[in-house]
């Protein structure tokens, strides 16, 4: 193997190697768990850590299929409307300036 493809492997034994020994050292008032301590956890909780990785896909899944139906009937009016081009820019603006950590409660 050429070095060009061996600096970016050596990069990562690296930083986990300095991961684990920063985790273990307690270092940053243990804030930072070790490599082998995420890698155990992970193992131990992996029946939840798929069930809500599946849960977070579908709903992502169905949040961008109701976000492309949106902007397909959105590009669709304005299309079709020419004079409602304004009204919906602004709109879309409008929704898009709102953070959805304030208005997802709200929907909720």
């Amino acid at each position: 193997m050429s070095r060009m493809r061996l600096a970016p492997v050596a990069g990562v034994l690296v930083l986990a190697a300095l991961w684990e020994e920063v985790g273990r050292a307690h270092a940053f008032g243990g804030s930072i768990p070790s490599l082998s301590a995420v890698v155990r956890a992970i193992g131990d909780n992996q029946q939840l850590l798929l069930s809500a990785t599946e849960t977070t896909v579908l709903e992502a899944l169905v949040g961008g299929a109701v976000g492309l139906a949106v902007g397909a009937l959105l590009a669709a009016l304005t299309a079709w409307f020419p004079r409602s081009h304004g009204h919906v820019i602004r709109s879309v603006v409008l929704v898009n300036a709102i953070p959805v950590v304030a208005v997802g409660p709200i929907l909720m």
